[in-house]
């Protein structure tokens, strides 16, 4: 039963792959792996992040297409995710982290001649901003968080998700049973995700949700959640060396990265940080309210320009 499972997921993944071929370039990084990413419009650079559980297309459908009206906008999947690869095998311990993520994301962009950009992130993609602009500082002009994970909070609902990055254990599972349960519940976590805002028609119509549920992703999704809360550990003690400017946008209604417990926190630790509150607003803030987000990120644009007058003046 569980080689008949194994082929039949494979071949859904193949399908899915063949259903979705990648919607932008890929480029190949110097550990071996390779970044997708989609490049639009022209201007300031802004690079979107997606978070757990999704790819490149959910800020591809949100964000892109507003953002590149006036700035150069490079969406990326996340290692591990999509059609980027990751450089080590599951287990590895460098595989998974958040600040491994964030060097791979960054030699992308100096592949690509992108210089100081705005990074926007959501949930876990929030968290693997920050971690660029821990290692990078001298590299990022601002970051616009949200709903981001960014302190080691438990997350024992995740678990069975988390068994899938588990090694040898966690591709078995995500070959055979993950993938079937996947199918089952795969409408009832993208709804949970969004609550208590309705799914957009475009995102169910547009989003390839068969590619979430091929075994390697599903493997990505289990090291990324089995490795966020030591990732975040590590981290938010640097949090108050973060010199850019930093907006923070959460839902209240948030109840996948609840803003008590992240998004106030992280607005009391760094020094310049902006915090908005989306009233009645779920996990999913850059679909509920584009156009608020997209008026963050024109807000930062405008902070970085200010801040660069003032440098220079000081200069």
């Amino acid at each position: 039963m569980l080689f008949g499972l194994a082929y039949d997921n494979t071949r859904r993944a193949a399908q899915a792959e063949l259903d979705n071929p990648p919607m932008g370039r890929m480029l190949d990084l110097s550990d071996g792996s390779r970044l997708h990413y989609v490049e639009r419009g022209s201007g300031p650079p802004v690079v979107l992040i997606h978070g757990a559980l999704m790819q490149i297309e959910d800020m591809a459908l949100s964000l892109l297409g507003p953002l590149s009206e006036r700035y150069r906008t490079i969406a990326v999947d996340r290692p591990g995710h999509g059609y980027s690869t990751r450089p080590a095998q599951l287990g590895s311990p460098q595989a998974p982290s958040m600040a491994s993520q964030a060097r791979m994301i960054h030699e992308a962009m100096q592949q690509l001649g992108v210089e100081k950009p705005i990074l926007v992130g959501h949930s876990l993609g929030g968290t693997v901003a920050l971690a660029y602009a821990i290692q990078f500082p001298e590299h990022v002009s601002g970051i616009v968080s949200l709903a981001g994970y960014c302190f080691p909070t438990p997350r024992f609902d995740l678990m069975p998700i988390m068994l899938n990055g588990v090694p040898v254990v966690g591709p078995i599972s995500a070959h055979t049973v993950s993938a079937v349960f996947g199918r089952l519940y795969l409408s009832a976590m993208i709804n949970r995700i969004f609550a208590p805002d309705p799914v957009p028609d475009y995102f169910q119509e547009r989003f390839p949700g068969g590619m979430l549920l091929r075994p390697r992703q599903l493997c990505a999704n289990g090291e990324d959640f089995s490795a966020m809360v030591a990732g975040a550990a590590a981290m938010f003690r640097h949090y108050r060396q973060i010199q850019v400017p930093l907006a923070i946008l959460s839902g209240t209604e948030d109840r996948i990265v609840w803003p008590q417990y992240h998004a106030q926190p992280l607005h009391r630790t760094v020094p310049d940080a902006t915090l908005e509150m989306l009233p009645g607003v779920g996990h999913m803030p850059h679909h509920a309210r584009t156009d608020v987000v997209v008026a963050a990120v024109h807000r930062m644009a405008e902070r970085v320009n200010e801040r660069a007058r003032e440098f220079a003046l000081a200069g």
